[in-house]
């Protein structure tokens, strides 16, 4: 069961470790100091610089689909003309920032959603690290997100 769980994760052992010990140490700074732990607070704690706690904070964003970024909920059967125009605007929007990214995150982004890779074939193919893979993957999600304004959680 717990290789199934493993598999289903889209971080690496290694990374899911990071992740672990980065919320344990920001609970732990909570418990102390009675209120939210500062990134600062929480870097000083891990004996890292503010840099690398930044990127294992943004593996810890939810995992969310582009195609859900690009749709949104329906209560008809048929979407009203507004709703299309959002949806063929949203679209719009996420192609053009698409084309705008880097080449390498470009690919990453279209081997994962477009082909349905996972981390590690997509790492065999550029020849790098899954780790690494993860990481460009996140930036391209990032970086989409924060061009078209979405909140993290996808809203």
């Amino acid at each position: 069961m717990l290789d199934e769980l493993r598999r289903m994760d889209h971080l690496p052992r290694r990374l899911r470790s990071r992740t672990d010990d980065l919320q344990k140490a920001r609970q732990k700074l909570q418990t102390q100091l009675g209120r939210e732990a500062s990134t600062e607070e929480v870097a000083s704690e891990l004996k890292m610089d503010l840099e690398e706690v930044g990127g294992i904070e943004a593996l810890l964003e939810p995992h969310i689909p582009l195609d859900r970024m690009a749709s949104t909920p329906s209560t008809d059967d048929e979407p009203g003309i507004e709703e299309r125009l959002s949806r063929s605007q949203t679209a719009e929007a996420l192609t053009r920032e698409i084309r705008s990214l880097p080449e390498r995150l470009q690919t990453v982004l279209g081997l994962h959603y477009l082909e349905g890779l996972t981390y590690r074939e997509i790492a065999k193919i550029l020849d790098v690290s899954e780790p690494r893979i993860c990481q460009l993957h996140a930036e391209g999600l990032k970086r989409l997100r924060s061009a078209l304004g979405t909140a993290p959680d996808g809203s």
